[in-house]
């Protein structure tokens, strides 16, 4: 099986096969290693493995680069040994096992290095969000957000968050409904065109599953269309996500999720990764408490911009009762957003 090696690593990479076309790189030191013995790892790791080594081909400085961007290199592929062993282990773990991985820590020490190298290669990161950027909304106005170093929006973002899907991710057929509610609301025959073009078909059953790589530039082609009226595409998304959040909640999952809250928002916190769930076979939800009135939701393995579930979380938690809300989005990994939400 053919290997690719970097000289300045001195750390060659094997390409192995996995299941289903999917693919991950085994590290090793030299010598070869029998790749049939390596355990079968979950898609979400398989796929971000994967993913942050096809980052590692635009990776500057060879066997003649500056001695600190070496350095930078060296500890990059350390991460990255750790992160493959974590991901072994997670592998031997039973499904539905609450035991924590060690994949997330070395995930942000593996972008830690990045964001750095590929900084000053190309002049701002090229990965979806900026790694880090922020945004601030509440449930009566919309604040300035900090400028990203990635420009959300763009069609070159679009094209780097859809690299990131894996195959077969779904969500159900309401999400898709929901993008193009507003568009024909719009009354732009243009617009209501090129989403129908993007999306496939005029019409999903609402609670069957459909391809996440539809979905995402989808929801960015009828954010182009809102942008003029929102004010950004940001804004755009988040209205987006309030439209989806108001849907969910007037069908029975939804309905059962306000009643089992008795219109509290303490309550409503503890049923979101179940709520999650039903929605989309991509990714993972989770919240944990952080104080009185507030909590943070942690979204990870999942493409879709911050801005948007922003929207969804201002809307389920109004509809829950909570006054003085505010909801701040952060992209903290390449598909991983961050949530940190408080009322009164």
């Amino acid at each position: 099986m053919p290997t690719r090696s970097d000289s300045g690593s001195r750390c060659p990479l094997e390409l192995l096969g996995v299941g289903r076309g999917r693919r991950v790189f085994n590290i090793h030191n030299g010598k070869p290693s029998n790749h049939r013995q390596l355990p079968e790892l979950r898609p979400k790791h398989l796929h971000r493995i994967n993913q942050l080594f096809v980052l590692m081909d635009v990776l500057p400085g060879g066997r003649d680069g500056p001695d600190a961007l070496q350095a930078e290199r060296h500890a990059l592929f350390g991460h990255m040994i750790g992160l493959n062993q974590a991901a072994c282990r997670r592998a031997s773990q039973p499904r539905g096992s609450t035991r924590p991985s060690q994949c997330d820590s070395h995930m942000w020490r593996v972008w830690a290095c990045l964001v750095p190298i590929l900084g000053r290669s190309h002049g701002r990161f090229p990965i979806p969000g900026g790694g880090g950027s922020t945004h601030a909304v509440s449930s009566g106005n919309s604040m300035a957000s900090n400028p990203s170093t990635v420009d959300l929006g763009s069609p070159a973002e679009l094209e780097r968050r859809l690299a990131l899907i894996p195959p077969g991710d779904t969500a159900r057929g309401y999400f898709f409904n929901c993008a193009l509610e507003p568009i024909r609301m719009l009354g732009d025959a243009e617009a209501l065109e090129r989403c129908l073009e993007t999306s496939g078909r005029e019409e999903f059953t609402a609670f069957f599953n459909y391809p996440i790589s539809t979905l995402l530039p989808l929801l960015y082609t009828a954010a182009w269309a809102l942008r003029e009226s929102s004010g950004s595409f940001e804004e755009a998304l988040r209205q987006l996500g309030k439209h989806v959040a108001k849907h969910f909640l007037a069908n029975p999952v939804g309905r059962a999720l306000l009643m089992l809250a008795a219109k509290s928002p303490t309550q409503l916190v503890n049923g979101l990764p179940a709520a999650y769930r039903t929605g989309w076979g991509h990714g993972r939800g989770a919240v944990k408490w952080t104080g009185l009135n507030q909590c943070a939701a942690f979204i990870h393995g999942n493409v879709i911009p911050y801005p948007y579930f922003e929207g969804v979380f201002l809307e389920v938690f109004q509809a829950a009762g909570a006054t003085g809300l505010k909801v701040t989005g952060r992209q903290v990994g390449p598909a991983d957003t961050d949530y940190d939400i408080s009322w009164s």
